[in-house]
């Protein structure tokens, strides 16, 4: 019997977070919360990163199975950066209730876990089992709040709709395997030419994916998932499982085109279309401002849809690119909405009114990130935009670059609508709470990301760039 080469060193980060998720469950058992917990899962964070750092995009394990390509190195980076930026949000037990720190943070950790398992994994059957390991632990978180209905429904709403999900994806994974024998995805690229039953398997592959992406017609989970679950919890369902949705579409659309040709594509236009109008519409109409931010979350999957259609002219890395700017713009505003929270309420606009008096800092932040949202030059957002734009160009797709700027002018009604209410508004003479110290630096850091990026792309352009090639363009050149 032949065993493949396990390649332990290259799963080294996701060990990392399994290591920090069993501290903070016995640290909890023992009662040992707050900053000890924080500073332990922190710790296990960063050294997932380093450890990430130090790999290189070609390193994979599992006898080629897990890693070793570009698109999953990336992935795995952004996803350690989210877990150690979560951390800092919640590892002083303030937003989640002390007695329940360690739990949240294994949670959290598990998910991400997942997350990087669905990333880089080549195998379907690998990839479901990511998306199940990152799904589960964010029903449980959605629910955290367990006293609170609101935090219950979006919970249990999560999980019906993630339940639907999942059952389009095993049924489509079961109709590929059918048709080909395989879910191996270098051995697909491979199959057969296109069968009924296999383009059957795809589609019901995009339509699970197409659930976790929340892009239009199978948002339906979305608002009410954003609005009741808690406020970081909120902010990592916006930016991580939807990045990990993502990298699975990628993956979903290098096969499509080798087997399905455009159709798959013309599929995910057609999705994008729908999620950047209805999006931006339902988001300009929106008083709650974290529904307004689901909505706003749903839009932002339009456009990273449109990378996906022009993946083979520059797409794959302005999606990569734009990950880390949506990344970066969403989990601040996230983060200074929960700081406007703890002065009493910021559930509508009308409680961010004399915001700017009461806490200027992130006012000034908020500012940054909403306008980098609306695509505004000097903002990762507004270079993101661009490159996608720039990709579909290429591809001679004007049409959908034009949907994309009629999509972006109306966001701007709503994004800016944040920032008159923050300066233009007065409100209620309160006093600022305290907030963590943490809290402060996460959200100057992230607003100097957004404006960094946007000013000076290249710092992670070329890497972005070198990445997607290595070793090539869908795995194609680790086929037999």
């Amino acid at each position: 019997m032949i065993f493949p080469d396990l390649n332990l060193g290259a799963f080294g980060p996701e060990l990392a977070l399994a290591a920090g998720a069993l501290i903070a469950l016995v640290l909890a058992a023992l009662g040992r919360q707050g900053k000890v917990t924080g500073a332990v899962g922190l710790s296990a964070a960063v050294i997932g990163l380093v450890w990430w750092w130090r790999l290189s995009p070609a390193d994979g394990s599992f006898g080629g199975d897990y890693g070793g390509d570009g698109i999953s190195y990336f992935a795995r980076g952004f996803f350690l950066f989210v877990a150690a930026a979560m951390t800092l949000l919640v590892g002083d037990g303030e937003v989640t209730g002390r007695r329940r720190q360690g739990e949240f943070l294994a949670l959290l950790y598990i998910s991400v876990i997942g997350m990087m398992v669905m990333a880089s994994a080549h195998n379907w059957v690998m990839i479901f089992l990511g998306l199940e390991t990152m799904s589960i632990p964010l029903y449980v978180m959605a629910a955290f709040y367990r006293t609170e209905s609101a935090s219950i429904e979006a919970g249990v709403k999560y999980f019906i709709y993630g339940a639907f999900a999942s059952a389009f994806f095993v049924y489509g994974l079961a109709l590929v395997y059918a048709a080909t024998g395989t879910v191996d995805q270098i051995l697909l690229f491979e199959a057969a030419p296109l069968s009924r039953l296999l383009a059957a398997g795809l589609v019901l592959l995009l339509v699970g994916l197409a659930f976790k992406v929340a892009a239009v017609p199978f948002h339906m989970w979305a608002p009410d998932a954003y609005t009741g679950a808690p406020t970081p919890v909120t902010a990592f369902f916006a930016v991580a499982p939807k990045a990990a949705g993502f990298v699975a579409l990628y993956r979903l659309t290098t096969l499509g085109a080798e087997l399905a040709g455009p159709a798959l594509v013309s599929m995910l236009a057609t999705l994008a279309v729908l999620t950047i109008i209805l999006g931006n519409l339902w988001a300009l109409v929106q008083v709650r401002l974290k529904r307004m931010l689901a909505y706003s979350s749903i839009a932002h999957a339009g456009y990273l849809l449109l990378a996906l259609v022009a993946f083979d002219q520059g797409g794959d890395v302005a999606l990569m690119f734009y990950l880390v700017a949506y990344g970066l713009m969403t989990l601040g505003a996230f983060v200074v909405l929960l700081m406007f929270e703890m002065d009493g309420a910021a559930d509508t606009y009308d409680d961010l009114s004399g915001g700017a008096v009461r806490r200027p800092l992130p006012a000034l932040a908020m500012t940054i990130f909403m306008i980098s949202l609306a695509g505004f030059p000097a903002t990762a957002g507004f270079i993101g935009k661009l490159a996608i734009f720039r990709a579909l160009l290429e591809k001679g797709d004007l049409a959908l670059v034009l949907v994309a700027i009629a999509g972006s002018l109306v966001s701007v009604a709503y994004y800016l609508r944040v920032v008159v209410y923050l300066y233009m508004r007065t409100g209620p003479e309160l006093a600022a709470a305290r907030a963590p110290r943490m809290w402060t630096g996460l959200t100057v850091a992230l607003a100097v990301g957004v404006l960094l990026f946007g000013l000076f792309p290249d710092l992670i352009w070329s890497g972005i760039s070198a990445w997607s090639a290595a070793p090539g363009k869908g795995l194609a050149t680790m086929l037999p």
